[in-house]
């Protein structure tokens, strides 16, 4: 694991004067961790690892993002497909979506109305 670089050191001011801000930066991303003076707070190594662990999650997501090959898109997955279909409908042409109705069961039995 690389070692983060200190970047500053700050107060607050009020309502959380009893704050210690130490940011730091590491690889390329900078972050904070904070001291509480009045009461005990979360170890500084703790919050060193939680945020250089984040930080590290956040760059490989961005890798495998950059290095994904995009989907291959289709005409026939495209919202302009679905809309020369529907227009080929309303003009009365043939599109993709008609289809043989085959009789049912029960339709293919019943006998022949007079």
């Amino acid at each position: 694991m690389r070692k983060a670089t200190f970047v500053r050191k700050y107060y607050g001011h009020g309502y959380d004067a009893h704050m210690v801000y130490l940011d730091y930066m590491y690889r390329g991303h900078e972050y904070t961790v904070e001291e509480n003076l009045l009461q005990g707070n979360r170890p500084l190594a703790w919050q060193h690892r939680d945020e250089q662990s984040r930080i590290d999650q956040l760059i490989e997501q961005e890798e495998r993002e950059k290095n994904a090959k995009p989907k291959p898109c289709r005409y026939e997955d495209t919202a302009q497909y679905a809309l020369d279909q529907l227009y080929n409908f309303l003009d009365g042409k043939p599109s993709d979506f008609d289809q043989p109705v085959a009789p049912t069961a029960a339709e293919g039995t019943a006998p022949p109305s007079v």
